[in-house]
């Protein structure tokens, strides 16, 4: 029974970790069920990852969060910009928490210095 739980654990492990080297782009995100808001909101946009294969994610400042944007625009995938955000925190499955909450931008503007 043990050997059977361990077999189903990996599988999902697996399956979910294909799954995360699938969808690249993040368009799948907009699908997920929204499951909470955040308005208007300080963060810093950051770039991990290579040149070749950016990643981007926010770090809000005040709740203390990274976001990953599905559909954050061109203009803002920059490393290190101030912006201002809102936007719809998706549901995630438990291995997906790579790089930060998946999070489908509404609204983003920059911080005028």
């Amino acid at each position: 029974m043990k050997i059977a739980i361990a077999i189903l654990l990996l599988a999902g492990i697996i399956v979910s970790y294909t799954n995360n080297l699938q969808y690249t782009k993040y368009g799948f995100m907009h699908q997920r069920k929204t499951i909470d808001t955040v308005i208007q909101q300080i963060g810093t946009i950051y770039q991990l990852g290579t040149n070749d294969e950016p990643i981007y994610i926010i770090k809000c400042n005040r709740l203390y969060l990274n976001f990953l944007p599905a559909n954050l625009p061109k203009a803002f995938q920059q490393h290190e910009v101030k912006v201002v955000f809102s936007g719809a925190m998706k549901a995630m499955h438990p291995m997906e928490d790579e790089y930060g909450q998946y999070f489908v931008v509404n609204e983003i503007n920059d911080i005028i210095k």
